[in-house]
């Protein structure tokens, strides 16, 4: 039996499906209440979940036929894909084993569940895609498409900073940190990332068109493609415009993670000799043509007497000190509950509702750190676990992969995307997003599908069967194929439906002719799937709804998030109930935070002066102490 012959059209399907999936969340503006992120998140999930799909089910290009490893062989392909997704299989285990001694809401778990598990099949679709014959031609195109995403956000961020009137407009965001960009994503590290990843998938697009023997293929080129050489200063000077234009962004973020991600990539260029000459020039002139943004931008801040956000905050002198005020807290967390945690998702609620004295005055719902995350949720013997997968995954992808070949070079990327990410969570909270999550999954799955097949893999057959060829493929690998391909197709159905689920709250924050009565909107909301907890918000914050339908309301939304409007409601429900204690212990917790919205609420404990004979005694509620100590525990809801 022969395989059938490549497809021409399919290497262009999937350079749009995946140029689609990277730039479209990211670059998107538009969003309504109550999430601002809702939007981006759910396209990530389905156009991630549509692309997946084609690289599954599409036929082999026919432009790179022979520099990958053949297509996987039955249980052999099953196994690549089992080991790729281990990592997302793993964190959605440590997750369920927490809810069962930590219980969490059910709108919460549903959506934290469906997430893990799209970033486990995204893991096994970018290890399907590493063994597809033309792998390196795919990744290529993810590449390609991170490269475009960060253009358009690169633009985005120059009008923020330099034309901020052009951002009321729909495709704009506006900057909520005057001076600084943060682009449609509305966070200056998210922005970082993005633009980093498009130096990678730069690098990446670069090598597959070049290859590292361009320059021996040129040399011994006939007279007829001498032409094609005299291009190559022309299109080396594009790339460097293009890589300017990226750190001009990044400097306007101001985004100091993104600074070190920079140094990084250029220390890969100057070390990876298996890339081609042009990735590794504009690679290590990153950080020299971000010197030069910034210089350029400090001028001009100075001619037009113009304060650039980004100035002041790389010229801060107390760097960290909000992390590691966070983090501080977490390590007596985690003392406090080392072996199970506080439970997955549950952070916030005890941090907040614990005693901190010096905390920091925002409300964190992540610690800012993800090892730290996973230590604090789910107990310090499933963090080893996890950590242990996370490195050796890491390490195993890395040695496979140092090859001289196109194939070693795209898994290499793949690792430095993987490593952008995880620079990230150590001071952020990036894959909490679907539009990391997911691609961060697929460069995982990738890297540990090319680093296992590097080693053990048999050469390249001349002509190998493509891995989507179902025709000739084994029963297992067909079986392997069709599954995978619905469990892709139903993340992007998942995400159609979560789209008409979050409907259902989005009516709770808006209001308009003839609409339903708020307590009835509030009502169908928190019957919706993924998104409940937002109309159990709404529900708790609102007084006109009867205190019955509130306190159940509390117990849900608090376990989203604390925020100071939350805790005040909920310590004025507890107040009237006659739950004098937990009423007190929330506002004496709230009095840390040091917020001014909270400055109406404590007015009656300081009560103006009046003459040395007049005393005023502070009311009991919210002056007092509890007559009991009291922890985080004691506000859960009975099981």
């Amino acid at each position: 039996m022969t395989a059938p012959p490549p497809t021409p059209g399919a290497p262009r399907v999937l350079a749009a499906a995946f140029a689609a999936a990277a730039a479209i969340p990211t670059l998107l503006a538009y969003s309504v209440p109550p999430s601002t992120t809702a939007l981006n998140q759910l396209l990530a999930v389905g156009l991630w979940g549509l692309a997946a799909w084609a690289a599954v089910v599409l036929p082999v290009g026919p432009a790179l036929a022979t520099l990958s490893t053949p297509a996987p062989r039955g249980g052999e392909g099953a196994g690549h894909l089992v080991r790729a997704a281990a990592l997302p299989l793993a964190v959605a285990l440590c997750a369920l084993g927490s809810w069962v001694v930590h219980p969490l809401p059910r709108s919460l778990a549903t959506t934290t569940l469906a997430l893990l598990m799209a970033a486990a099949t995204m893991a096994a679709a970018g290890a399907w895609t590493a063994r597809r014959a033309d792998g390196a031609q795919v990744f290529g195109a993810v590449g390609a498409g991170w490269a475009l995403a960060g253009l358009g956000c690169a633009v985005v961020a120059v009008v923020q900073v330099f034309a901020p009137p052009a951002t009321e407009s729909w495709w704009i965001a506006r900057s909520s940190i005057p001076g600084r960009a943060v682009s449609n994503l509305r966070q200056p590290n998210h922005l970082a990332t993005v633009l980093l990843w498009a130096l990678v998938g730069w690098a990446a697009w670069l090598h597959l068109r070049q290859g590292p023997d361009r320059g021996k293929q040129e040399a011994t080129a006939p007279a007829s493609q001498a032409g094609r050489a005299r291009v190559q200063p022309a299109q080396t000077l594009a790339g460097l415009t293009f890589v300017a234009l990226l750190m001009l962004a990044l400097v306007l973020s101001g985004s100091r993670t993104g600074l070190v991600g920079v140094v990084l990539l250029a220390v890969w260029g100057l070390l990876d000799r298996g890339l081609c000459r042009s990735a590794r020039l504009q690679l290590a002139a990153a950080p020299l043509l971000a010197a030069a943004a910034w210089a350029g931008v400090s001028w001009w801040s100075a001619s037009q007497g113009v304060v650039i956000g980004a100035q002041q905050r790389l010229s801060e002198g107390d760097m960290s000190a909000s992390r590691l005020g966070i983090w501080s807290d977490t390590w007596a967390l985690i003392q406090q509950h080392p072996w199970t945690g506080v439970g997955w998702g549950q952070f916030n609620f005890a941090w907040s509702l614990s005693a901190f004295p010096n905390r920091h005055v925002a409300f964190f719902d992540h610690t800012h750190n993800l090892p730290l995350q996973w230590a604090v949720e789910v107990g310090l013997p499933a963090t080893a676990l996890l950590l242990a997968l996370a490195l050796r995954g890491l390490w195993s992808a890395w040695r496979r992969s140092r090859g001289a070949g196109t194939a070693d070079a795209a898994g290499r990327c793949a690792v430095m995307l993987v490593l952008v990410v995880g620079l990230h969570s150590l001071l952020e909270y990036p894959l909490w997003y679907a539009h990391f999550l997911l691609p961060a999954a697929f460069a995982w799955g990738y890297a540990q599908a090319l680093g296992a097949s590097a080693a053990t893999a048999p050469a390249p057959a001349p002509a190998p069967a493509p891995a989507t060829a179902t025709a000739t493929a084994r029963p297992g690998q067909r079986m392997t194929a069709h599954a995978l391909a619905t469990a892709c197709l139903l993340c992007a159905l998942g995400a159609a439906f979560a789209a008409q689920d979050y409907l259902r709250v989005v009516q709770v924050f808006q209001s308009w002719p003839d609409a339903p009565p708020l307590a009835e909107r509030i009502d169908d909301g928190r019957h919706s799937v993924f998104f409940a907890h937002h109309a159990h918000y709404a529900a708790a914050t609102t007084s006109a709804l009867p205190p019955a339908q509130r306190r159940d309301a509390f117990d849900v939304a608090s376990r989203h998030i604390l925020d100071t409007r939350l805790m005040i409601a909920w310590a004025k429900a507890f107040e009237q109930a006659g739950d004098h204690d937990r009423a007190l212990h929330l506002a004496q917790r709230l009095r840390e935070f040091r917020n001014p919205a909270a400055r109406s609420f404590f007015a009656p404990c300081t009560p103006p002066a009046q003459a040395a004979d007049t005393v005023t005694p502070a009311p009991a509620f919210p002056c007092g102490q509890p007559a009991r100590a009291l922890g985080w525990q004691d506000f859960l809801p009975p099981r």
